[in-house]
């Protein structure tokens, strides 16, 4: 028994270390290349180096179940490797150790991550999005007399009886306002009758009066 821990915890301890070294590296990676594909939106909005950190410490969770998977395959990979490199695992079975006790560590830290991700999922990721885009929000001048934490944003919905999609950036349930982002409108997508093309109605904002918008 105490030699299975010992096994245990040098078989985790070589999978450790190339398991940070990869979600560090990939992290810094997927991050770099999103910044690159919002950096005119941050500066649109006057985004300074603190706030962006901020931003993309927010939305931390979005990168992080993107690059678990990735960084788990590989510092796996590179752990088995250096130990058939080297017999570890020969000397390990010699011990009379059976393949699956010897797999337990790796097969465990799997299944840990695995229900770690979807609770995480189903709870840390949308409120990290949210918050993400209410950062973004806060910064939109067509939204400065708003309170960001009271609207709904990137809403969608589908009109079946007027034929009619709704892509709301921004909507605000107290007032009754919906608004579009400095470059992002709102875009209705009207559907007509098979003679007539579909149309886009696009607008900067729109109240609810008089039983319409």
């Amino acid at each position: 028994e105490y030699l299975m821990r010992l096994i245990d915890r040098y078989l985790l301890r070589e999978w450790l270390f190339p398991f940070f070294y990869c979600l560090t590296g990939f992290m810094i990676l997927w991050i770099a290349f999103d910044l690159i594909g919002e950096i005119d939106e941050f500066k649109d909005a006057n985004f300074t180096v603190g706030k962006v950190l901020n931003y993309y410490w927010i939305t931390l969770p979005e990168h992080f179940f993107v690059v678990v998977p990735v960084a788990l395959l590989l510092s796996l990979m590179y752990a088995i490797n250096q130990h058939a490199r080297h017999n570890e695992f020969i000397a390990i079975r010699n011990t009379g150790v059976g393949i699956v006790r010897m797999t337990m560590p790796y097969l465990l830290v799997g299944l840990l991550l695995s229900v770690g991700m979807y609770f995480s999922n189903e709870y840390w990721l949308p409120n990290s999005l949210r918050a993400g885009k209410i950062v973004k929000a806060a910064a939109i001048p067509s939204l400065d007399q708003q309170n960001s934490e009271d609207l709904e944003l990137d809403v969608k919905f589908r009109n079946e009886a007027a034929k009619r999609n709704w892509q709301i950036p921004a909507f605000n349930p107290k007032t009754g306002e919906i608004s579009g982002f400095k470059d992002k409108p709102i875009v209705i997508s009207w559907e007509w009758d098979e003679d007539q093309p579909k149309r886009d109605i696009v607008a900067a904002r729109g109240i609810w009066e008089n039983g319409g918008w």
